[in-house]
């Protein structure tokens, strides 16, 4: 069905919103995909990352781009060949053709593909025709780009289909490959079967290209091979001398149609010599390689190099006209949704954390470094936990964060590199540190405890269930409870006195933040509600209560600016509110700040703010644009 217009915005276009710190593309052991590169912008590539499509700018990370149009996990993106369109196919066997060039990336038509998840995505060279391939009963369809109309009936394998190909030249064709170890090419348009290759695979062919002359084909498969066909007639010709120790995930071919670069789960690219009919060159991406550097997806992108993608989602630059056989550059990121930030103060760098349990440091332009964690080899995606980060924080002895896999971790803040850590009592809600103070306070399900560095010097049961933590210096911690009490304790002597309790939260206390200056703190709740406390010794007075309720559902989180003027706060709506104490009754609202909800923020400057969540990225926003609503 062709859609003349979104219902809701593809995209974040606030003019406020700067930029994102966007995510590295979702991988799966054993399943390859195909990245997409902009014909016209070949710095520019294409993938899918959970429900997401991301378009990278290679050269200038700030400049990446979010399509949030699925539904469903997305499975390939695919550009055009004149490069205004793009087509993404999802699990849900949807393709969605919307456009590049404009500024709103309006979709322009929504067509069900085929009946199950789709691998593979191919545009003829006049940018009017798809064909797409994958999983269930109809597992190949071939279509007009605009009406979604059948061109031809594509037919013949038992099993899903991994790979499709469009010939660029004339006469067209349409070459396909299945887990069914055969190779089909399609005459037409209207297409119907021309060629059937069975023999030259012994295991699932992952992909088929032509070359970009249009004279070969070549297959890459899962038995280690890689063959090439007659581009005309699909005849095949030679089998290239097996490299690869391990499955053949992608392939693609150079402009100049002599030279195909393959990517294979042995940990390394080959780099062939057509003509020659041999490697002229073997990547390589660690010394001592790990499950996580297995090669899922290849492509040439611009200046003749090469982009690869590995299992743990690093996507590796590749120069084959360089002695070197290493990476000139690896650009890594989180692959799923962030679930914990916190701020380096003095170089304003973005500490993030995610589900699979991988910790990130950002720069400002938008580069980051992944933490070396104490886990190894043990975990694919290169995590510093084994399971999803529930809450990172700074302090004097380093960067400390605590997962669901019950630890507490301290890493160095200068190498990024994990170098204690101690069990916990229980699963961790959060941790909070001050960047003045080695003091580390953690609440678990059932547990408040004080740490210095990673020693334990107190922990008391709770006789309710912690949701929320904040620590003020070395005086005091805040738990926020699931019954809607926040619990104050002293600290004196490094011990955790007896508590005071704060109601007046119809909800569970979700979030908990201490202003600066330390004369206030916001808290958020599950019945979405923010509200502000004046902190004293004795009982605490409400500074803004009963107000701020515009979120639609539970907040998830609260940040003070550095000058504790304003606040932030994020719930799973998806929406980014902006409060000031001194004007109570005004705000700054930011919709649809990270779709499937936001899970952090961090104030960069008084006039700055990031926001990570369930879309795996950070966001960027100008508040300064906005402060007139404060006037």
């Amino acid at each position: 069905r062709t859609m003349a217009a979104n219902l809701i915005k593809p995209c974040l276009d606030h003019p406020s919103f700067q930029h994102h710190f966007i995510p590295n593309p979702t991988t799966e052991r054993g399943h390859n995909f195909h990245l997409g590169v902009n014909p016209k912008q070949r710095n520019l590539i294409a993938y899918p990352s959970g429900k997401l499509v991301v378009v990278r700018d290679l050269n200038d990370p700030c400049k990446g781009f979010m399509y949030r149009g699925h539904n469903a996990f997305v499975t390939v993106v695919k550009f055009s060949e004149n490069g205004f369109w793009v087509a993404s196919g999802d699990e849900m066997g949807k393709v969605k053709i919307w456009s590049w060039d404009n500024p709103e990336h309006n979709l322009k038509s929504e067509i069900y593909g085929i009946a199950g998840p789709i691998k593979d995505i191919a545009w003829d060279s006049e940018s009017k025709r798809v064909v797409a391939v994958g999983q269930g009963g109809m597992n190949m369809r071939v279509f007009t780009w605009d009406s979604g109309n059948n061109i031809g009936t594509l037919s013949g394998h038992a099993k899903n289909v991994l790979s499709c190909d469009y010939k660029p030249t004339r006469p067209f064709k349409i070459i396909t490959s299945s887990e069914d170890m055969r190779m089909q090419l399609f005459k037409g348009p209207p297409f119907c079967i021309e060629k059937s290759n069975s023999e030259q695979h012994n295991n699932f062919i992952n992909a088929v290209r032509f070359s970009p002359d249009g004279n070969f084909i070549a297959s890459a498969g899962a038995d280690y091979k890689v063959w090439l066909y007659d581009g005309t007639s699909g005849d095949p010709l030679k089998e290239l001398p097996i490299g690869h120790k391990g499955s053949v995930n992608s392939l693609e071919w150079t402009s100049d149609s002599k030279h195909v670069i393959t990517c294979s789960s042995d940990k390394t690219c080959r780099y062939w010599n057509i003509e020659k009919e041999s490697c002229d060159k073997i990547f390589t991406f660690a010394e001592n390689p790990e499950i996580g550097d297995q090669q899922m997806s290849c492509a040439f992108v611009d200046g003749g190099k090469i982009a690869s993608v590995s299992l743990r989602g690093d996507i590796s630059i590749l120069d084959p006209n360089s002695e070197s056989c290493m990476p000139s550059k690896v650009i890594c990121a989180h692959q799923v949704a962030i679930t914990a930030m916190c701020l380096r103060p003095v170089e304003g760098k973005l500490i993030t954390g995610s589900f699979d349990g991988v910790v990130v440091a950002w720069n400002e332009s938008g580069e980051a470094a992944r933490f070396k964690g104490q886990l190894g080899s043990k975990t694919l995606c290169g995590a510093s936990h084994s399971n999803k980060v529930s809450g990172i924080a700074y302090s004097t002895a380093g960067i400390v964060s605590v997962g669901w896999d019950d630890f507490l971790r301290l890493a160095d803040k200068d190498t990024l590199e994990y170098v204690d850590s101690v069990s916990l009592s229980g699963q961790p809600c959060g941790v909070s540190a001050n960047p003045s103070s080695e003091f580390v306070a953690v609440a678990t399900s059932s547990t408040v405890a004080l740490y210095k560095k990673t020693v334990l010097i107190d922990e008391l049961e709770a006789s309710y269930v912690p949701k929320s933590i904040a620590l003020k210096n070395e005086e005091e911690v805040a738990i926020g409870a699931e019954s809607g009490t926040v619990y104050v304790y002293p600290i004196s002597g490094g011990k955790l006195g007896e508590p005071k309790e704060v109601k007046g939260h119809r909800g569970a206390v979700t979030a908990l933040s201490y202003s600066f200056d330390g004369k206030y703190v916001a808290v958020g709740d599950a019945a979405r509600e923010v509200t502000v406390w004046e902190t004293s010794e004795g009982p605490w007075t409400a500074k803004v209560q009963g107000l701020w309720q515009f979120h639609t559902s539970k907040v998830m989180c609260v940040s003070w600016s550095p000058d504790s003027k304003l606040i932030a706060s994020g719930g799973t709506d998806e929406s980014v509110y902006i409060w000031s104490v001194d004007f109570p009754r005004k705000r700054i609202f930011y919709k649809f700040a990270n779709k499937f909800g936001v899970d952090g923020l961090c104030w960069l400057s008084d006039k700055r703010l990031a926001s990570s969540g369930g879309d795996h990225a950070v966001a960027v926003w100008d508040v300064e644009k906005d402060m007139e609503a404060f006037s």
